[in-house]
C-alpha cells in the first residue's frame, strides 16, 4: 500500500499485523508534480494565493476576521492576494468582499460575475478525479509568487511550480507532510482557529521570510521534488515488477 506522508504509515501501522508493516511504502503525492505531468513551467506573478475555510463563517465574523491584517500586509508587499478556493466550502460573499480588485479570484468567472456558481461548479469534484479528468488543472496553482493554504490540495500543488507554500492544516496526520517532503519550517505555519491572532502574526512572518528567502526557497523545493520523483520512480517500477510476477 502506497501512502503520501510518514504519520499515514505510523497510524496504519498501529491497526495491522507486524509483519504487514512492510507493505506500507511512502509514496510522495503526485499533487507536488503538475508541472511534470501537464509539461507546464511556472509563469512569474506577484500574486499570493490564500486558502483558508472561510465558507462557513458568517458576515459578522467574517468582518472582524483577523486575516484581514494578512491581506492587508500582502498589499503592503506591493504583493496582490487571491482568494484561492479549492473546494465550494472555501468561500462566501463575505470572505470575497475581503479580496474584491482585478484579479483577486483563482475563477475569473468569478470574479466577473460576482457569485460562487463558477467555483461550486468547478471544486466540488475531488482532487485526483480533477488531476485525470481536468486539463486547466495545473493552471490553477500556476503563477503564483507564494502560497498559503489549509486543504492539503490547497498547499501541495503550488509546489509543482516550486513556489514557496506554507500549509495551515492543523491535522496531525497532516501537518507533518510539509517538512517531510520539503524540510523547511516556514512551509508549515499551522492556522489555529482558537488562536486566529497568533495565527495571522505567524503568517505574517512565513511571509516575509518568503520574500527574504525566495531564491533559495525555490531552489530547495525543486531539489527535494527532483528527490521525490526519484522514489516515485522507484515505487512505479515496483509495482510494475510485482504486476508482471502475478
Amino acid at each position: 500500500m502506497f501512502l503520501r506522508g510518514d504519520a499515514d504509515i505510523k497510524k496504519i501501522s498501529g491497526h495491522i499485523a507486524h509483519e504487514d508493516h512492510r507493505k506500507l511504502i511512502f509514496q510522495p503525492c503526485p499533487s507536488i508534480f503538475l508541472d511534470r505531468v501537464y509539461g507546464m513551467k511556472h509563469q512569474a506573478s506577484d500574486r499570493v494565493a490564500i486558502n483558508l475555510g472561510f465558507g462557513k463563517l458568517t458576515a459578522e465574523e467574517i468582518a472582524i476576521h483577523p486575516i484581514k491584517r494578512f491581506v492587508k500586509a500582502v498589499r503592503a508587499e506591493g504583493l496582490t492576494p487571491v482568494l484561492f478556493a479549492n473546494h465550494a466550502t472555501d468561500v462566501n460573499e463575505a470572505a470575497a468582499d475581503l479580496f474584491r480588485g482585478e484579479g483577486c479570484f483563482n475563477s475569473p468567472k468569478y470574479s466577473e460575475d460576482g457569485r460562487l456558481k463558477a467555483i461550486r461548479a468547478n471544486r466540488t469534484k475531488s482532487f485526483p478525479n480533477r488531476l485525470h479528468q481536468d486539463a486547466d488543472l495545473a493552471r490553477d496553482f500556476s503563477g503564483y509568487r507564494f502560497a498559503f493554504g489549509n486543504r492539503l490540495h490547497g498547499f501541495l500543488p503550488f509546489t509543482s511550480f516550486d513556489t514557496p507554500a506554507s500549509f495551515l492544516n492543523t491535522r496531525p496526520v497532516r501537518r507533518p507532510l510539509a517538512f517531510q517532503y520539503f524540510g523547511e519550517e516556514s512551509m508549515s505555519a499551522p492556522f489555529d482557529r482558537k488562536k486566529p491572532e497568533e495565527s495571522v502574526d505567524r503568517m505574517i512572518s512565513v511571509l516575509k521570510t518568503f520574500i527574504k528567502e525566495e531564491s533559495r526557497l525555490r531552489s530547495k523545493i525543486a531539489e527535494r521534488r527532483d528527490m521525490l520523483w526519484e522514489v516515485t520512480k522507484k515505487n512505479l517500477k515496483t509495482l510494475q515488477e510485482s504486476m508482471v510476477r502475478e
